[in-house]
């Protein structure tokens, strides 16, 4: 395995930083969602619809779910239209 040194100075840095921005603002919103979930089921219950156990879950679920599905998608969008045109389209999406 390649130490630190000699891998200091590979890549393209500005590519890195978005990256691990993308990935960031990503899980911010998955981990967002999970702790409002609280908020929007009393948000609901005080317009008359209780969310049971089952309906937090899939609340909670969607986002992975969606995820997992749509990187297959991007997947093959990649390889069609481009990396960069790919992941504009994602972020409009």
């Amino acid at each position: 395995m390649a130490g630190f040194k000699a891998l200091k100075g590979q890549g393209h840095a500005p590519t890195l930083m978005a990256a691990f921005l993308y990935f960031d603002f990503s899980f911010m919103v998955w981990t967002l969602l999970g702790s409002i979930s609280t908020e929007i089921g009393e948000s609901l219950a005080s317009a008359g619809f209780v969310m049971s156990a089952g309906d937090k879950a899939t609340l909670l679920a969607i986002p992975v779910l969606s995820g997992a599905l749509l990187r297959i998608l991007l997947g093959f969008g990649v390889d069609k239209f481009g990396p960069k045109k790919t992941a504009i389209m994602a972020q409009l999406v």
